[in-house]
């Protein structure tokens, strides 16, 4: 399963993503997506900002990186 690090602590959290207009990503590809956090979302919550960075990995190899662009409600 990957996670999302976006702690400076190097907490990892879980998540899921819907890409946009897409159902799949290649590497080396950019998309947009919609990340949904499911287990603890009050851990990231405030660490979530508009142009902030952060990674995806499965296990502990980097699967993707990204940049946030916009913050949705709950």
């Amino acid at each position: 399963m990957a996670q999302f690090l976006i702690r400076p602590d190097k907490m990892f959290n879980s998540f899921e993503v819907k890409y946009i207009d897409k159902e799949s990503v290649a590497p080396g590809e950019t998309v947009l997506g919609i990340i949904r956090f499911f287990i603890a979302p009050e851990l990231v919550k405030d660490y979530l900002a508009v142009g902030k960075e952060f990674k995806i990995f499965e296990g502990m190899h980097v699967m993707g990186e990204g940049k946030i662009l916009e913050l949705l409600g709950d």
